[in-house]
């Protein structure tokens, strides 16, 4: 599976490495070019998470274009407050069969809307085919396989199968971290239509999906 990760701060590091990990041809995106050519060069992220090595298998890279075209999904580890302005750049790709997975923090704050929607808005995408990730995690914990907990949701449950592939064999929903306890958490987001699967995962990489309707 084809899958690029926006943003090559300390979590969508992290998310690229693990996702790299389970076999996935990832490509982490990031506007600084000095930056890119740090990361390229050394093959570490010594800025936001030092001492985690990244997989040569990564392909970083400082174009939008490269980190867009034919995904079959795109993380956006974006800071929130300049998602809109990258998503902008990214109108004139296609993007009929590609997943959007948000793990960003926050509301914009000129609009008071969460990730999702600005993808939504900015590139007319669906929003079945868009995802959320959340913690309680951090990104030193997933980067070193420390036993950690996350929560996706997304508007359709119908749509968590196809997501699949994001994880680890035999998970039914995207996540790129190993588990090794449940840890169940239900966020408070603005529609009630809202599903939220908690998401156990052991040390061999496999899943339990526990999925609670709000």
């Amino acid at each position: 599976m084809k899958i690029s990760v926006l943003g090559a701060g300390s979590w969508g590091t992290a998310l690229a490495i693990v996702l790299s990990n389970n076999g996935h041809d990832v490509t982490l995106w990031e506007y600084k070019k000095e930056y890119v050519k740090g990361l390229i060069k050394q093959h570490e992220n010594k800025v936001f998470l030092p001492g985690i090595s990244i997989p040569q298998e990564i392909t970083i890279t400082h174009t939008l274009e490269q980190a867009s075209n034919d995904q079959h999904m795109i993380v956006i580890a974006i800071p929130t407050q300049f998602v809109r302005s990258v998503l902008k750049k990214m109108k004139k790709f296609s993007f009929k069969n590609t997943t959007f997975v948000s793990v960003a923090k926050g509301i914009e704050k000129e609009t008071l809307v969460t990730v999702n929607h600005i993808i939504s808005d900015e590139l007319d995408i669906d929003e079945s085919n868009i995802a959320v990730l959340s913690g309680p995690s951090h990104a030193e914990e997933v980067s070193r396989k420390i036993p950690t907990a996350v929560v996706a949701a997304i508007v359709s449950p119908g749509a968590s199968p196809s997501l699949s592939p994001g994880v680890a064999p035999s998970s039914s929903l995207i996540c790129a971290v190993a588990v090794a306890v449940v840890i169940v958490a239900l966020l408070a987001l603005e529609r009630s239509a809202w599903k939220f699967s908690v998401i156990s995962k052991i040390s061999s990489f496999s899943a339990t999906i526990v999925t609670v309707g709000v």
